[in-house]
């Protein structure tokens, strides 16, 4: 099943609770700096835009590691991370152009998204509905249809 995670920025209120959600289910802890995704805030200009993982068709960050320590799961398209054959080296931060790869210090391995396993848990929890998983054939009618939404509640409020 080839699913994405489509962020609606307008909708998102910065509340954050995708990272805890992310965090809860990972590390069975709420701890932010240990979540796969992240709200970027600009307070001063009430902007929240949540960045994870796009799970890229060219996945810069699986050719930069040369340890094969991640790879695509074929069921859910999800860029996974095999732990035992990570050695901490970092290339594939470095490599990510949206960086989207966490290094775990105490374990001194990456971690990212791995799509909760076909059911990502940031998205289940969205209480503006700013995170949704689907299908990536529907992705561009998603966003025409978000974009359509917030023109016409501009104009007819």
């Amino acid at each position: 099943m080839d699913k994405l995670i489509v962020i609606n920025v307008e909708k998102c209120t910065g509340c954050r609770l995708c990272e805890l959600a992310c965090s809860l289910h990972h590390e069975k802890c709420c701890n932010p700096s240990k979540s796969r995704i992240h709200a970027i805030i600009w307070a001063e200009e009430g902007v929240s835009v949540p960045v994870v993982c796009s799970h890229c068709d060219d996945a810069p960050c699986m050719v930069a590691c040369k340890f094969e320590a991640l790879w695509r799961d074929p069921a859910t398209g999800g860029i996974l991370v095999i732990e035992d054959n990570c050695i901490g080296c970092k290339m594939c931060m470095i490599a990510c152009p949206y960086g989207c790869i966490g290094y775990d210090k105490d374990t001194h391995k990456i971690f990212k998204c791995d799509l909760c396993d076909g059911d990502p848990k940031c998205c289940s929890i969205c209480p503006t509905d700013a995170l949704n998983y689907i299908k990536s054939e529907k992705t561009a009618i998603y966003k025409k249809r978000s974009f359509a939404t917030a023109i016409a509640e501009r104009y007819n409020p």
